[in-house]
């Protein structure tokens, strides 16, 4: 947010009878007001041919000179009308114009200065505030726009940066009164709408890109709403949309690094590597300290498989900022790193920081989980990874959303009822006859990103990561068909001949454009499980490859995992155990329903025996054995899950039986395993 602005231009504090230099103030107010500085600017140089020490002219002139660009001629003129009269006023516009100069300690004094003179000043409260946050002194700035909004409780201007600051250290909740009353102040502020927006897309409240989409009916050049709009798309999966709006708000912005390291994320994940470190490396040049453009240099360079680099990155990110939990957890998350005594100390403690944003938080509590483990102190490790989900859970609970068993076991019967095998038997439709799809299923963590990259590997395959085209066509595809009046949608696509040929189409060309030569495509999103049902009728010549691991290492692994909001079940043991049993029994349906055949790789047998299982997977696959699939940790290609270092090595069998190490804190994962209630 940026500095307010001086208060509305006054006239003269003093009565004073109409003359020359006073006619000539009221109509370079008038001016002033109108927007028309030139010629405002005019009418105050009149007034001061006339009255050369008039306080009031100097101050307004001064103002103005400020607002023109010319901070030189603004600043001795504003110091004059100090001189003159020592109005709290005057102090207040001298502050402003020594903070855009960069003399911050001047402005401080000034703005001191005005709230000796007036302590019921608002608007010098508000900048006082500006200017300690912009120091990083967060909490005096919260003490000034509170005190601000004590003096002024209808003041919406106080009212956004008091709720814009609590959203950005995390007070999410505490945020929105806050903001709601300032939009209702001023319902056509668009940057009062996009700062509401932000905090709704903090909490994952979808009312969040309304929001900014109203901001930007009112200003299509609200930059914060743009950018609020490119987190937005990125936390909802679509970053071509976010890599779009990221661009607005940087042709409108060019100087602002943040905007250039978020564009940086987006390209990241549309897979344009080399445009998103030009566009980190565009953003540390405009601001060297900018501990995102680190941070997503370092995951850039682990997707590529350079540990050195991104150790590099990592640890510059932490020279720079050593409280930065996002430094931290960068480094912590690279293999064979050991954190100093100093690191550890300073984690531990802002860990525990209840003053910090919870994710903040999280992070640090997930690197020190880490950083315990590769030092076998296992029962330490999990303190840390049990405070991480708590944090997590905490989170879930403030928002009213969270794991819903009761939702998860009805979705999975009704797959179940709907698509069994006379469903598939009465089938009269589909959609393409293409075997390019290769559609990797099962867990989270069972080994679906070793899987690919064995495939990945092969000269004839692409792997395309985890893909949410599936799910965005079985969305579409159910909504058309709840358009027909049943009562189960599902039931009436296999007689959608028509519709079920465009989705596939639309699916295929999406494989077209990622891979355009490629014989097979693989879409290595776990949770198409659930989906095998729609995707039998999309494609009945596409390749299924279900992958299994042990019930214990994949769901600790899974807890172990920071997962986003989207997958909450992940974030407790027994919520884990619950979606598990729901996976097997929907894997266990297909087994008997599905009409396409289902090839399983156990992970335990792939380390084992990898040679043989890797040679019946690209059999499974119709292509010929290439002896490149064995050595698939040498094949460059973005990796973008927790299983990018994994897979950069050879076969390594320390991941089997993990659990062992932290099964004294497992009794509820086990419970809820066998199906008991916890």
């Amino acid at each position: 947010m940026s500095d307010s602005p001086p208060p509305p231009y006054q006239e003269p504090k003093q009565k004073q009878k109409a003359s020359p230099a006073i006619m000539a103030l009221q109509e370079g107010t008038r001016l002033h007001r109108g927007g028309k500085l030139a010629e405002a600017a005019a009418a105050y140089d009149r007034a001061l041919a006339v009255e050369p020490e008039n306080a009031d002219a100097l101050h307004l002139r001064g103002m103005i000179a400020c607002q023109m660009g010319n901070a030189t001629t603004g600043l001795g003129l504003l110091r004059q009308a100090v001189a003159l009269s020592p109005l709290a006023q005057f102090q207040n516009s001298l502050g402003l114009a020594l903070t855009t100069t960069g003399d911050l300690d001047g402005a401080g004094r000034a703005f001191a200065e005005a709230l000796r003179l007036n302590p019921k000043y608002a608007d010098a409260h508000i900048n006082s505030g500006n200017l300690v946050r912009r120091q990083g002194n967060i909490e005096a700035a919260l003490g000034h726009y509170r005190q601000a909004v004590t003096l002024q409780p209808a003041h919406a201007n106080a009212l956004c940066l008091l709720g814009t600051l609590l959203d950005e250290r995390g007070e999410h909740e505490q945020a929105l009164p806050h903001l709601e009353k300032a939009i209702k102040l001023q319902p056509n502020d668009a940057r009062m709408i996009a700062a509401f927006g932000v905090a709704l897309m903090h909490l994952r409240r979808p009312a969040a890109e309304e929001l900014f989409t109203r901001a930007l009916a009112l200003n299509p050049k609200e930059v914060e709403a743009l950018v609020g709009l490119t987190q937005h798309q990125l936390n909802n999966h679509r970053p071509r949309q976010a890599v779009e709006t990221a661009v607005q708000a940087m042709s409108l912005a060019p100087a602002r690094a943040d905007i250039r390291s978020l564009y940086g994320r987006a390209l990241m994940n549309t897979d344009r590597l080399d445009e998103a470190k030009a566009a980190y490396e565009a953003a540390l040049a405009l601001e060297p300290r900018l501990i995102s453009a680190m941070t997503g240099l370092s995951a850039l360079a682990k997707m590529n498989g350079d540990f050195t680099a991104a150790r590099a990155y990592a640890e510059a990110a932490l020279e720079t900022s050593p409280s930065s939990s996002a430094a931290l957890a960068a480094l912590a998350s690279l293999d064979d790193v050991t954190l100093s005594q100093d690191q550890l100390a300073r984690a531990e403690k802002a860990a525990e920081d209840t003053g910090l944003r919870p994710d903040e938080r999280q992070r640090l509590h997930f690197a020190l989980f880490r950083h315990r483990q590769q030092e076998d102190a296992y029962d330490d490790a999990f303190r840390h990874l049990a405070a991480a989900n708590t944090l997590r859970l905490d989170e879930l609970a403030r928002r009213g959303c969270g794991y819903d068993p009761v939702k998860i076991t009805g979705n999975v019967d009704h797959v179940i009822a709907t698509f069994d095998a006379d469903y598939f038997a009465r089938a009269s439709a589909h959609g393409s006859d293409s075997d390019v799809p290769v559609f990797i299923v099962g867990m989270p963590r069972s080994g679906t990103t070793l899987v690919e990259q064995i495939l990945a590997s092969h000269s004839r395959v692409f792997g395309a990561g985890e893909l949410n085209d599936i799910e965005d066509v079985v969305t579409r595809l159910l909504a058309t068909a709840a358009g027909t009046g049943e009562t189960s949608p599902e039931a009436t696509l296999a007689g959608t001949p028509e519709l079920l040929r465009q989705e596939a189409g639309r699916y295929l060309a999406r494989l077209k454009t990622l891979a355009p030569t490629a014989r097979r495509v693989t879409d290595k999103m776990p949770g198409n499980f659930m989906n095998l049902g729609i995707i039998a009728l999309l494609f009945p010549r596409a390749h299924i490859i279900h992958c299994r691991r042990d019930p214990m290492d994949t769901a600790l692994s899974c807890y172990i995992q920071s997962f986003g909001a989207d997958i909450p079940w992940s974030w407790d043991l027994a919520s884990v155990g619950h979606y598990y049993r729901q996976y097997e029994r929907m894997m266990a349906h297909w087994r008997k329903a599905l009409p396409l055949p289902i090839h399983e790789v156990v992970y335990e047998s792939l380390v084992e025996n990898t040679e043989q299982e890797a040679r019946a997977l690209i059999a499974h696959c119709g292509l010929d054995w290439e002896d490149a699939c064995l050595e698939f940790h040498k094949t460059q290609r973005p990796i973008r899950t927790a299983s990018v270092i994994q897979v950069r090595k050879p076969i390594y069998k320390e991941s089997v039986g993990r659990w062992h190490h932290y099964e004294r804190h497992l009794d509820p994962l086990r419970r809820a395993l066998a199906g008991e209630a916890t």
